[in-house]
């Protein structure tokens, strides 16, 4: 007896293929946020185009140490 069913196996999937979508995407933000800042605009503002905290942005950036 298996221990999906096929609508288990399907959200599964479409949970995996939902994560590397938001992982892609955050991806993408991180290259556009080191773009923008090689191009001097302020980090306040990359956070806010990009719809991520300055925290996040300045992680990013590497202008503060991760913990």
């Amino acid at each position: 007896m298996a221990w999906f069913t096929l609508f288990d196996q399907e959200e599964v999937l479409e949970d995996y293929i939902a994560s590397d979508r938001r992982e892609q995407a955050e991806k993408n933000a991180q290259i556009t946020a080191k773009k923008l800042y090689s191009n001097k605009v302020s980090v306040d503002v990359i956070a806010q185009s990009l719809g991520y905290s300055v925290k996040v942005i300045e992680e990013w950036l590497s202008l503060v140490p991760q913990v």
